[in-house]
């Protein structure tokens, strides 16, 4: 008999792991150091860009837009805003041509100097880069004289990642006069991602947060929260409802615009922002791969590879209030705690505990104070917190965990510290990685010394099954079921075995 294997191309995503690098952002503003009293806060905006990807190397671009608010020298509350550009190259061997990149920003400190001529501030950003691989790799798949056994795999297969741009439109009512909008930011989280027909349709809130001047005689501080629902369905036409499916987002603009009535004593917020979406949608794909195989004519040698494949599960999005008791520089005796700004939450640790994933980290924000004498003044405080939800079978599964803080608040517990709260959003993206055996390459060795008789007999080996026998008595499996049908698998080792040759 021939012995003429066959060999088919395998394709299949692979997550290749983080790169993440730290850059340093700096801006400088029109105000002169001599005309600022104190600052209160700095909040930085980033919007990334292009990101252009060759071997070894990926090049991206972005912009920084920091919004500033002081108290200048006859103790009035100001507000400038300034911008850097953000641009860098992350080198990673991991990093080829035909990969996935998703870029991701997380804002690691901001600090403000009036040590020069004007007043100067920078943000530390840490770049962090998912990569992933789209790969390929030719297997045995069968062949005339191919004895074989194989396994059905359900193999995802990308059809490619699709972006959109969602315009983000809002507007509501306050029941005073805003003189100045000081501070604002939005941070937009996804609650869901599912495929519909030829679309990818993604579901979540945006996250508004400004910070206000009351146009009264006490020009108060006033802070306003906003969630904004959004849907975004993104064009995929190969996508159909019985697919899954991941997305991210990231905020492109914003803009604040605040209108007051003077008649009624209200104003009007309007909201525009841009969102800007990637999706990717997975269909399944049955593989049938050989893990195993002889010949009954021919000595043959074996070479085997891994089939590393990564399957992208359900991204969600939990909900957590958390806080503690933070230190903060020593307050003046009767200051009043008027907003809390700036919150961030950083993930310090990650674990995945049985059926739920724990983790831990450190929420910090900027706390705006007034007091009469001292006048506006701000401090920042931090907290450590620990946040556990259930996950099922987490220990089995690759997460990627996102944190977004809102919504924060304090009160003042003594002169050196105060109580901080804030609601977390952990966004958890997960995946699971498996490996399966193929054949890489079958070569003949030499003929086989075929059994000449034309009834053999066999002694059956305890807990052997029937490939593992078939490939021992070098007769193929349905020949071997054929004239020993009351075999039951795994063998007890009491049976006989009985091969007829056809002679």
């Amino acid at each position: 008999m021939a012995f003429e294997p066959v060999y088919e191309q395998i394709n299949y995503n692979l997550e290749q792991g983080n790169v993440k690098e730290q850059i340093k952002v700096e801006a400088r503003t029109d105000v002169l150091s001599e005309e600022v009293q104190k600052v209160l806060s700095v909040n930085a905006f980033i919007a990334m860009g292009d990101c252009q990807t060759a071997n070894g190397k990926a090049e991206y671009n972005g912009a920084v837009t920091f919004f500033i608010s002081y108290v200048d020298q006859e103790g009035q509350i100001k507000k400038v805003e300034c911008g850097a550009e953000l641009r860098g190259v992350i080198q990673n061997q991991q990093i080829k041509e035909g990969c996935a990149l998703e870029l991701d920003t997380i804002l690691d400190k901001v600090e403000w100097t009036l040590s020069g001529v004007k007043l100067c501030v920078n943000a530390i950003v840490t770049i962090s880069a998912e990569i992933t691989h789209c790969n390929q790799l030719s297997a045995l798949v069968g062949g005339e004289g191919v004895i074989s056994k194989s396994q059905e795999l359900s193999c995802p297969k990308s059809l490619g990642i699709r972006q959109g741009v969602y315009p983000l439109v809002e507007q509501f009512d306050l029941s005073y006069q805003v003189k100045e909008v000081l501070s604002q930011r939005i941070k937009a989280v996804i609650t869901a991602v599912q495929c519909g027909v030829g679309s990818i349709i993604v579901d979540g809130e945006a996250l508004l947060s400004i910070i206000m001047l009351q146009n009264s005689s006490k020009s108060g501080i006033i802070k306003e929260n906003r969630a904004i629902p959004f849907r975004m369905e993104i064009d995929c036409e190969e996508a159909m409802p019985n697919m899954t499916a991941t997305a991210t987002v990231k905020e492109r603009s914003l803009k604040t615009d605040v209108s007051v009535d003077a008649q009624t004593g209200q104003s009007t917020v309007s909201i525009s922002a841009q969102l800007q979406f990637s999706g990717e949608a997975f269909s399944t794909t049955q593989i049938s791969v050989v893990d195993d195989c002889f010949c009954t004519d021919t000595e043959v040698e074996i070479e085997k590879q891994s089939l590393p494949y990564t399957v992208q599960l359900e991204q969600r999005c939990f909900s957590f209030n958390v806080g503690g008791r933070a230190f903060v520089e020593e307050l003046p005796v009767g200051a009043t705690l008027l907003a809390v700004c700036d919150e961030r939450a950083e993930v310090v640790e990650k674990q995945c505990e049985g059926e739920y994933i724990k983790v831990t980290g450190i929420l910090t924000a900027n706390a705006i104070f007034f007091d009469g004498e001292s006048g506006y003044f701000s401090r920042s405080a931090q907290t450590p917190f620990e946040i556990k939800e259930l996950l099922d079978n987490a220990n089995d599964l690759q997460t990627k965990v996102s944190l977004i803080a809102d919504k924060g608040r304090a009160r003042i517990i003594s002169l050196t510290e105060i109580d901080l709260e804030a609601e977390i959003k952990a966004c958890v993206k997960t995946s699971k990685n498996y490996t399966a055996q193929t054949i890489k390459e079958v070569r003949v060795l030499d003929q086989k010394r075929v059994c000449q008789s034309a009834i053999s007999v066999y002694i059956a080996r305890e807990g052997e099954e029937l490939w593992s026998l078939a490939k021992r008595l070098n007769v193929s499996p349905e020949k071997l079921i054929e004239t020993n049908k009351d075999l039951n698998f795994p063998l007890s080792g009491k049976e006989r075995i009985v091969i007829y040759r056809q002679k």
